[in-house]
């Protein structure tokens, strides 16, 4: 099954990004590219739906800093430093 290992890879990435960001306190512009292209190619191959890669996305979060991904909007704004939200799903929602 392709698309586990796909998922598999994102979850391996996204996880390696959040720790990086935890570190450094600082996001990398080129991994977040990394990452956000890496996604656009798993929806529009198929490999991923939209739902799937949200789901990915929290349990990396979860695993990295302890919270889902969403429960960013509870927090303090100068909390969700390292919680933004990927601009592909920030353009989908604009758009829907």
């Amino acid at each position: 099954m392709k698309h586990d290992a796909y998922l598999l890879n994102l979850r391996k990435l996204l996880v390696e990004n959040y720790q990086t960001q935890a570190k450094t306190k600082k996001i990398s512009p080129k991994m977040a590219y990394h990452i956000q292209g890496y996604m656009e190619a798993g929806l529009v191959s198929g490999m991923a739906s939209k739902d799937s890669l949200e789901e990915v996305i929290n349990q990396a979060h979860v695993q990295v800093f302890g919270i889902p991904f969403e429960e960013r909007k509870t927090l303090e704004p100068s909390q969700t430093d390292l919680l933004d939200i990927p601009t592909w799903i920030r353009n989908r929602k604009e758009r829907v």
